[in-house]
């Protein structure tokens, strides 16, 4: 599970995509890009954020028209740069705002932050909504699991035309605190883009930029998912004439991960993703996920498809840009039922051509007998309810029994190649892969059952 680690110290709010059109000052050569929002809004609490650029030369801030916001450092050499906006509270009742402009040569790049008013105490009058004015989109979904005593918890944000316009994603660990990142979305024509704030495993601040090109139909044609200073990995949906996703095609450098999505009953029923390693030797491993679900129809009128969350992001996507691409309704149809949370496999042990090793030559083609003891989570005995409060889905209780299954198992080694890779002491040895040539079940024990708690709200 990729693991990301809070950035923003208060939540940043809605991202819109609305760059504005300045003179540009004189200067030398040079260019300046924005990786974070154009506009940005701060609760009345002091506050910081975080303002990633890249500059092609030495770069110059400013800020105009607010002594009540800072940005350190001002100023720097060319390359990427996080620096800080500093917030003071803001005790009055109105909402203030101030410009945040950025130099380089000749171009320049402006940030609008708005920083919300003081909450007035007057008991007479009603508290206003959270939110948009739109009822019924979904505020949050939180999704417990017993066997990590942990959560996924989303919370949703709106501009003022209904669409998402940022996500909170926190990992809530029972009784070890949580980790939240939050997720930037910007709009353009054809285009949605994401961006996640987060400290990589060293400590230092990273960020995850998507994005996502549509077609006519709001559905994703082509997204792209890059990491601060990597490589640009590319994601190519596919769908059936009926507008059903059948494969995504991923392609990364060395790599490709060709999915394919399998319906039954206007379900995803199962996917099959595969591992080509494009060096050396290509080498191929499969792998299969089954999905099950509840008897609870999908809410078609749900402005959130909330089972690329249940069945984390279909196994393959967790976390990633696809997944949130799929939960805004821009992957095609939806399923026709509400997932159960999770996933599950073939526990059978099967030949996986990825896992090589180097085996002397007088080893290969023997073949040894041993048991092998798998866990497993039985969805088809599942035990569920689900909760629905004026037709919108609130719940879902889990339950499913968990099993260690003890297979007899046959195996051999076989080469990969003809050619030794190396030898040593006179005895040649191979790249080979573990081939299972026979398995048995020899027992079935259930040792635990695992629970989920899934809580929806909604404004």
């Amino acid at each position: 599970m990729r693991h990301f680690t809070l950035i923003l110290s208060a939540a940043a709010a809605a991202a819109l995509m609305a760059a504005g059109c300045h003179e540009k000052p004189e200067g030398g050569e040079g260019s300046v890009s924005l990786h974070s929002d154009v506009e940005m809004a701060l609760s009345a609490s002091a506050t910081d954020t975080t303002l990633s650029l890249t500059a092609s030369a030495g770069w110059t801030a400013a800020v105009e028209g607010g002594e009540w916001l800072n940005i350190s450092p001002a100023s720097g050499e060319a390359g990427e740069i996080d620096a800080t906006l500093s917030a003071s509270a803001n005790n009055e009742a109105e909402a203030r705002t101030a410009t945040v402009r950025i130099t380089c040569g000749t171009d320049e790049a402006t940030v609008t932050v708005i920083q919300e008013g003081a909450e007035r105490e007057n008991p007479d009058e009603p508290s206003e909504p959270e939110g948009p004015d739109d009822a019924g989109l979904v505020k949050s979904v939180n999704i417990w699991g017993s066997k990590y005593e942990s959560s996924d918890y989303y919370e949703f944000k709106y501009d003022d035309m209904g669409r998402v316009s940022e996500i909170q994603r926190e990992y809530i660990y029972d009784g070890y605190g949580s980790d939240r990142i939050p997720i930037h979305v910007a709009y353009e024509d054809g285009k949605v883009s994401l961006t996640f704030d987060f400290y990589d495993d060293e400590g230092e601040m990273n960020y995850l930029y998507c994005t996502a090109e549509t077609d006519g139909n709001g559905r994703a044609v082509m997204t792209t998912e890059q990491y601060k200073g990597g490589t640009p990995a590319y994601m190519t949906p596919h769908y059936s004439s009926s507008g059903y996703l059948e494969a995504i095609d991923w392609d990364e450098v060395e790599h490709q991960y060709p999915t394919e999505f399998t319906w039954s009953d206007g379900n995803i029923a199962s996917i099959t993703y595969t591992d080509i390693i494009v060096s050396g030797n290509i080498i191929e491993t499969q792998e299969t996920r089954d999905f099950y679900y509840t008897d609870e129809p999908m809410n078609t009128e749900s402005n959130l498809d909330i089972n690329w969350l249940l069945k984390q992001g279909h196994a393959a996507f967790y976390d990633m840009g696809v997944q949130f691409f799929g939960v805004m309704g821009m992957l095609g149809e939806r399923d026709a039922y509400y997932a159960l949370p999770g996933y599950t496999y073939d526990p059978v042990p099967a030949t996986n051509p990825n896992n090589i090793r180097q085996i002397p030559e007088d080893d290969l083609g023997t073949e040894y007998t041993e048991p092998v003891t798998r866990e497993y989570c039985d969805y088809a005995a599942a035990e569920y309810e689900c909760s629905v409060t004026d037709g919108r889905l609130t719940g879902i209780s889990a339950s499913f029994p968990v099993y260690d299954i003890t297979y007899e198992c046959t195996s051999k080694y076989t080469a990969v190649s003809s050619e030794p890779i190396f030898e040593e002491d006179g005895v040649k040895y191979y790249d080979a892969i573990l081939e299972y040539v026979d398995v048995k079940e020899l027992s079935r024990e259930q040792t635990g059952t695992d629970k989920y708690e899934v809580t929806v709200t909604y404004y």
